[in-house]
């Protein structure tokens, strides 16, 4: 913070810069006098937004940007953000995890996992799926993952993890992609067969998840007798949303859906929470699919991903590491 010398010419001072002045900010005049000492930055004036520009003002915000990228960009489309941040992280890594929620699951609820692998060099990628996370309406429930796969570069090297329902998700871009695809992880999560519509996983959880659990509808509370819970949970219960299985749709009813040749093809590894309340369901679902990998992470409840995030990282390193 001290070093003059940090910003030069040649690299800081040589990118286009831009400076929106927030009419009702406070410290505009700093920002006006800041201009001054950056000659040649284009200035654009946003009346009625104070500090907090992007919350008083995102509409006349969204448009700003939107003109200053057309005037500057390279490109004729801006791209979604899934797919931006699939260009831009990890550092040119030929292998690259896309970890994906279940249901009335976000992205966010992969914070740790994601955070853990990139910090040891791979390059991951969460995503929102449609009708959950972000999206507030269902298009297509995995377009966003299959959008994503599509413009994997040839030569990279997918893991996919599927998390729950979202192992259906993954399932469809098996099916869809199965060259692009290395190994795909069901941790804790639904895996549909070859030969059987995809609603057999629902209708499973009926007859074997432990009665009073996930399909009947009833509260289940939250919170214990020892107190309100932890960080984590309240976290989970700021950002729930509510998601849709999905029954009438004709997708969930075609046992033509995935094939040997497509989605039988990926190798396929299953972890199990060992304190999963519905392990005995996902062990019986392996049965279906003859040559799936199983490994077993203790401790783990049916969120892996949030109670035993550590480990989760690190057998999904190990996985990477086998399936090169």
């Amino acid at each position: 913070m001290k070093d003059d010398r940090l910003l030069t010419s040649a690299n800081y001072g040589s990118v286009k810069r831009v400076c929106l002045m927030a009419m009702e900010d406070d410290l505009k005049e700093v920002h006006r006098y800041m201009i001054t000492l950056s000659p040649g930055v284009e200035v654009e004036e946003i009346a009625g937004a104070d500090h907090a520009v992007m919350c008083s003002r995102p509409r006349e915000l969204s448009d700003l940007l939107a003109k200053i990228g057309s005037k500057n960009s390279k490109r004729d489309t801006l791209q979604p953000r899934h797919l931006q941040e699939m260009e831009g992280s990890g550092g040119g890594s030929s292998k690259h995890f896309i970890p994906v929620h279940g249901l009335c699951h976000g992205a966010w609820c992969w914070y740790k996992v994601v955070t853990m692998l990139r910090s040891e060099g791979h390059r991951v990628t969460a995503l929102d799926l449609a009708a959950s996370g972000v999206h507030p309406a269902r298009i297509d429930e995995s377009r966003p993952l299959l959008d994503t796969v599509a413009v994997a570069p040839a030569g990279e090297r997918l893991i996919l993890v599927g998390h729950s329902f979202g192992g259906l998700s993954i399932a469809l871009a098996m099916e869809r992609f199965p060259d692009k695809i290395a190994v795909a992880v069901f941790a804790a999560s639904s895996m549909p067969c070859v030969g059987k519509h995809m609603g057999i996983v629902r209708e499973l959880m009926r007859e074997r998840a432990p009665k009073g659990l996930l399909m009947d509808s009833k509260m289940i509370p939250m919170n214990n007798k020892r107190g309100p819970g932890t960080a984590d949970l309240t976290l989970a219960k700021l950002l729930m949303t509510p998601g849709s299985q999905f029954q009438d749709d004709p997708m969930m009813k075609d046992d033509k859906l995935l094939t040997s040749a497509n989605y039988g093809s990926v190798k396929r590894v299953c972890l199990i929470g060992m304190g999963d309340d519905i392990k005995e369901l996902h062990r019986y679902l392996i049965t279906l699919s003859p040559g799936t990998e199983v490994e077993e992470i203790a401790g783990a409840d049916h969120n892996i991903m949030c109670s035993k995030p550590r480990e989760l990282c690190d057998l999904l390193a190990k996985i990477s590491s086998k399936y090169d």
